[in-house]
């Protein structure tokens, strides 16, 4: 899929005390990095191309006006997965398992401190919830739409 990329994370602590070894999200970004931004995660079974609908100069996501972050689920075949990793059992993976790699994707990697929405849908929504209680700065993300 053109334009996708993926941070690496190392080994990955999950909320149930499990590690995701040699962990990786996958990402993908629309717009000016100078933008306001928008964080837009996928939902389980959703990829990053399924939520490219919404993001265009005609379309409510705008990348001429926003920096859109695309983030893929852990478990959905783009991001570590058990489809392409010998993680076996597959660990249970939480809301706040992905939410606390995307956060350290948008902060460390990306270096954004303050993003003006996360939104989404299905379990994309749910991560919108997550990144209200997982994040202490109330200012790094005001506004969750679900």
């Amino acid at each position: 899929m053109s334009g996708v990329e993926t941070f690496k994370l190392g080994d990955w602590k999950l909320q149930s005390g499990e590690t995701l070894p040699d962990a990786h999200i996958a990402y993908k970004t629309f717009g000016d990095a100078k933008s306001p931004v928008i964080i837009y995660p996928s939902w389980y079974s959703g990829s990053i191309a399924d939520n490219e609908w919404l993001i265009g100069e005609n379309q409510v996501l705008n990348p001429r006006k926003y920096f859109i972050v695309v983030t893929a689920l852990f478990g959905n075949g783009q991001s570590t997965s058990p489809s392409n990793s010998n993680i076996k059992p597959w660990p249970k993976v939480t809301f706040f398992d992905n939410v606390s790699a995307q956060h350290k994707l948008i902060t460390k990697h990306l270096g954004i401190e303050h993003a003006r929405a996360v939104i989404g849908w299905s379990m994309g929504a749910g991560q919108t919830y997550q990144w209200a209680t997982n994040t202490s700065d109330p200012n790094m993300v005001p506004t969750r739409v679900g």
